[in-house]
């Protein structure tokens, strides 16, 4: 079997391209589900007082998924506190 140097090429490339593809489709799936989170916790379901604490609805009509989406958003916007807690302090 006689490999050419263009064949090498193109394989490459075609590697790249399907590696690319994968990486831009695992980010997408990543900012889909933080718009879903969000969307669930601007519809009332959750608040998040900074320093106080956050409430998430918990009634038969909340299901599993929603009630972990919150549990997520919560956890983020804490982060997010707490990041600029650290800032405040550094100044």
């Amino acid at each position: 079997m006689n490999i050419e140097m263009k064949d090498v090429f193109f394989l490459t490339g075609y590697l790249s391209l399907i590696w690319i593809a994968y990486e831009n489709s695992r980010s997408l799936e990543e900012k889909v589900d933080t718009v879903r989170q969000e969307n669930t916790f601007n519809e009332g379901i959750g608040f998040y007082m900074p320093g106080s604490s956050c409430v998430i609805k918990a009634t038969p009509d909340v299901g599993i998924q929603k009630f972990k989406d919150m549990l997520a958003v919560c956890s983020a916007r804490h982060l997010q506190y707490l990041e600029s807690q650290k800032e405040i302090e550094k100044k």
